[in-house]
């Protein structure tokens, strides 16, 4: 049999809820800190919600990750989320940049091939920010100039005028419609952008599978070098589902999907706990890893973190919205990835679980947990304590389960109080010896993903 190469993970970048770097995310979860506040009061002008919770993102200063002015116009926020990632992970990586045209921001990276350097990220949804806006721009700017129009005859009364005054300042949108949109609002800008600005030349694409387009992306990247096509990869996932008005919160919410009805935002997030109802809506986030041959990392010096031993996916073919009851097809995926890595069940260390906090999704998983592995390994969710960041999110728990192995520990499960299953769902952090971690995500549409990591011997 034809042996393959190993692949490793050498750097990662992150922006998120709790933070503006990995380490920063890192350190949070580890403290126990939750990403949570309550809505925009905003958005409530425009709805009424059954969910009332969400997890922002910290005010981001993009000219300190190397975005200029004029690059910020022309990049829709999931975009600017990941080339400010892609730096941070770089940098991990102790890869040097050596500037080409400084003016455009386009960059080499010093002493690698660009044909062997790849591109793979996941978004679920993609520039929906810039969407929105450009659909309000066309659809509205004609009757605000009637509006204005109008006010400008002072022809009408005090309290007409008031009104229509008001009605302006509701309609808060950007007066100009970007030349840029198209090139704004396309899933592969993600990936393409990352690309040009590096000069990466190696395959680049967008995986856009929902919740599961992070993992996917890791797992195609982990092929790629795998069977020796490539050397060097930027992946991950990023996803940004801010909107002025809520449209896209809303939209959660009417399917159901959100955490709603409790006296604290701080209550509301408790993945694999009885009284869970929902998963708290997240902003965004970035999470990109560096993932390269290994020899190839040995040999310029690069730091390892944790090595990728396997990858499956699988289908449910069942429903659009919920995963299919028995989790058969979630299983055969784990036990597929297991005998790819060569690890029994019994031998698995930590699962940085999908654990979103709505009530089938977390049944499901543990029973397949249970019956897969017993309660032998620990389980936690990283989404209890950032949110559900959609497209990211399975490549915020990649990073999870690195440095867990890294490190030695890990993080634990935001509001446990009554655990719905007698699985090793942590409580709090604890100090552990992870050799090996599983980290699976499951999608709207059916999708399901799992990657195996280990410490790299």
């Amino acid at each position: 049999m034809e042996s393959k190469n190993k692949v490793v993970i050498t750097g990662m970048g992150t922006l998120c809820p709790l933070g503006l770097s990995t380490a920063e995310f890192w350190h949070a979860c580890l403290e126990e800190k939750q990403a949570v506040s309550s809505i925009p009061g905003k958005w409530l002008e425009y709805a009424d919600y059954s969910s009332r919770y969400w997890a922002p993102l910290p005010e981001i200063d993009y000219s300190q990750f190397g975005i200029n002015r004029i690059e910020a116009l022309r990049l829709d926020p999931v975009s600017k989320l990941s080339l400010a990632a892609a730096g941070q992970a770089l940098d991990d990586a102790g890869v040097k940049v050596r500037p080409v045209n400084r003016k455009q921001t386009i960059f080499e990276l010093d002493g690698l091939d660009q044909e062997r350097c790849g591109v793979i990220l996941g978004t679920g949804i993609g520039g929906l920010n810039t969407t929105l806006d450009s659909h309000t721009v066309h659809l509205f700017t004609r009757y605000r100039q009637e509006i204005e129009n109008l006010l400008d005859t002072r022809e009408l009364g005090p309290d007409t005028q008031r009104e229509l005054q008001t009605l302006l300042k509701r309609m808060d949108y950007p007066h100009r419609y970007n030349p840029f949109t198209v090139s704004m609002i396309m899933n592969n800008s993600i990936s393409a952008n990352i690309a040009i600005r590096y000069q990466c030349k190696g395959p680049n694409k967008v995986i856009s599978i929902a919740c599961a387009s992070g993992t996917a992306a890791l797992g195609q990247s982990y092929e790629e070098i795998q069977n020796g096509r490539l050397d060097f990869v930027i992946s991950g996932g990023a996803e940004y589902k801010y909107d002025k008005t809520g449209a896209v919160f809303r939209g959660y919410d009417i399917a159901g999907t959100l955490a709603h009805d409790f006296a604290s935002p701080q209550d509301a997030n408790r993945p694999f706990d009885k009284n869970r109802n929902g998963f708290l809506f997240s902003e965004g986030a970035a999470a990109i890893l560096i993932l390269e041959e290994k020899q190839h990392a040995l040999g310029r010096g690069a730091n390892i973190i944790a090595e990728i031993s396997g990858y499956s996916e699988s289908f449910d073919a069942y429903s659009i919205m919920s995963p299919e009851p028995d989790g058969v097809q979630i299983e055969r995926m784990i036990r597929s990835v297991l005998q790819q890595a060569d690890v029994a069940p019994d031998e698995l260390d930590y699962i940085n679980a999908h654990g979103t906090g709505t009530v089938a999704n977390d049944e499901i998983e543990c029973r397949v947990i249970e019956r897969v592995f017993g309660d032998k390994p620990v389980v936690n969710s990283t989404k209890s304590w950032v949110g559900h960041t959609i497209g990211a999110s399975g490549a915020l728990e990649a990073q999870v389960a690195a440095l867990s192995i890294r490190d030695q520990i890990t993080h634990g499960n935001a509001n446990l109080e009554n655990p719905i299953s007698d699985i090793r769902l942590l409580k709090t952090q604890e100090n552990l010896d992870i050799s090996s971690a599983l980290t699976h995500s499951f999608a709207f549409g059916g999708h399901n993903c799992a990657l195996m990591l280990r410490k790299s011997t």
